[in-house]
């Protein structure tokens, strides 16, 4: 158990959702989760015991919404993109596309062979 936190208990269904989730993507069949709720029911909670329980070699992309971001379509899509590509305010556009091209060429050797690096 981590440092300051109580025991993690009464969320057997969430997790076993969680782990569902991460058996299907394992044999190759893509998953997105969604979290929702109110404020202080133990959603990153919950989220920081499922990712203590995956492999470390298992890759997750994490998004985040803000209460005042459900105006602003694909607000959560963009997040999830910036964190997969490290992306940081103020980069030099240069140094960001040289970061996006490696990241997408480095999933799959057939994408770089389409494009002939």
């Amino acid at each position: 158990m981590a440092r300051g936190l109580t025991r993690f208990v009464g969320r057997e269904n969430s997790m076993a959702a969680l782990m569902e989730a991460y058996e299907k993507a394992k044999i190759g069949t893509g998953q997105v989760v969604g979290m929702v709720g109110e404020a202080g029911v133990g959603k990153s909670r919950l989220l920081f015991e499922f990712k203590h329980r995956l492999p470390q070699e298992f890759g997750y992309l994490e998004g985040h919404c803000i209460h005042y971001g459900g105006a602003m379509p694909y607000l959560p899509i963009l997040d999830l993109l910036r964190s997969y590509f490290e992306i940081r305010e103020g980069e030099r556009e240069m140094v960001l596309r040289k970061r996006m091209k490696e990241r997408i060429f480095g999933l799959d050797s057939i994408i770089a062979d389409l494009f002939l690096i």
